[in-house]
């Protein structure tokens, strides 16, 4: 489906009926909302040139199928379960404002469970739940992100962006094999919180880097021989709570690059 103009999309408005679909859906402007569950039988792109995009119901797949999300200056709602049977493809969400459970970034966005899931940019919040990917979560030129839900990414977690990154006591972040868990921020607003345990295994690093405020730890970190770097330009603070443990001979550092106390 493509409108040459802002023409709103929607699938299921009135009717209960879900949506099975292999086809690209491209607005300029306009909202692109499904309102009920969602079957992907293929590859979907779906960009709406800066309309938002709500998927309001679940969205699955028989078999992992990828999903693209292009929003531009509109947000990604994912107010239903995302691959909750058999995990999606992966998940790219190229651009958009914020990432949430609503338009707003007031809810999580629902639990997701993908190949893997990168978020190239974005310019609001990306508040996220439960996540669990066989491969990489990315979320890289994004403004804040907000961890409410544990995140179980095989394949490494990254989060890079200008401002705020938060993490609840329930927004664990766990690797595997030797992949490591990176969490950075360049802004002054750009403070990290992070409430929710960091676990890597084998040679996985954690490394934890605010180039423009300061870092609050006040959850464990668990490393086998990975590297543990802690850096900002303000002022680090670890509470009690924020036990660094090595199981191996593994290297912790903090401020070896900022000049922060």
């Amino acid at each position: 489906i493509t409108a040459s103009g802002a023409a709103a999309v929607s699938f299921g408005t009135v009717g209960a009926g879900d949506l099975s679909t292999a086809g690209d859906v491209t607005s300029v402007g306009g909202d692109v909302t499904f309102d009920n569950a969602v079957t992907l039988t293929g590859g979907v792109a779906v960009a709406s040139g800066g309309g938002d995009i709500l998927f309001n119901g679940a969205v699955g797949n028989g078999s992992a199928q990828a999903l693209s999300l292009t929003a531009g200056a509109g947000s990604v709602k994912f107010g239903g379960v995302v691959g909750g049977g058999v995990a999606l493809g992966a998940i790219t969400i190229n651009s958009a404002a914020n990432v949430s459970g609503d338009l707003v970034a007031g809810a999580d966005a629902a639990s997701i469970s993908a190949a893997s899931l990168t978020q190239a940019a974005g310019s609001g919040t990306t508040r996220l739940s439960a996540v669990t990917t066989s491969g990489a979560v990315s979320l890289t030129g994004v403004v804040a992100v907000t961890l409410n839900g544990a995140v179980a990414a095989d394949g490494g977690f990254t989060s890079s962006g200008s401002g705020a990154f938060t993490s609840a006591v329930g927004g664990t972040i766990t690797t595997t094999l030797t992949n490591g868990i990176s969490i950075s921020t360049s802004g002054a607003g750009g403070t990290i919180s992070v409430g929710g345990a960091l676990t890597t295994v084998s040679t996985g690093p954690v490394t934890i880097s605010s180039g423009g405020s300061t870092v609050g730890l006040s959850a464990p970190i668990g490393v086998d021989s990975g590297t543990v770097t802690i850096d900002s330009s303000g002022t680090t603070t670890v509470s009690s709570a924020g036990a660094i443990t090595a199981s191996g001979a593994a290297a912790v550092s903090f401020g070896t690059v900022g000049a922060g106390d």
